[in-house]
């Protein structure tokens, strides 16, 4: 069986897991192209535009290599939300653990 204080430390041990996922991801993030990938289907084929927030602009089969890369930079964008939800929770987790240990003092 575990105890508290193991529990305790395997789940800050978590916790800078998922810091150091964080920093990882955010700092590969700076390395993408500005703007969002657009698709929109024509018929049976896809056109890919790359948006600024106010225009789109098409992006040639010659330059596909722009449509990978802001594909990936939204995945990892969902990736990195997903991370920081992960990290509030286990330190929301942390902190209730905390409150219940402290009340549970009292108790006995």
């Amino acid at each position: 069986m575990i105890t508290i204080k193991e529990e305790e430390y395997l789940v800050k041990k978590k916790v800078e897991q998922v810091q150091k996922q964080i920093q990882r991801i955010s700092k590969q993030l700076n390395t993408y192209p500005e703007g969002k990938l657009v698709s929109i289907r024509n018929g049976n084929w896809y056109k890919y535009y790359v948006s600024d927030g106010h225009t789109k602009t098409y992006i040639p089969a010659e330059k596909r290599e722009l449509a990978r890369q802001l594909a990936w930079k939204k995945y990892l964008t969902c990736f990195l939300e997903d991370l920081e939800q992960e990290k509030c929770a286990i330190e929301a987790y942390l902190h209730k653990e905390k409150d219940f240990c402290h009340a549970g003092r009292w108790l006995y």
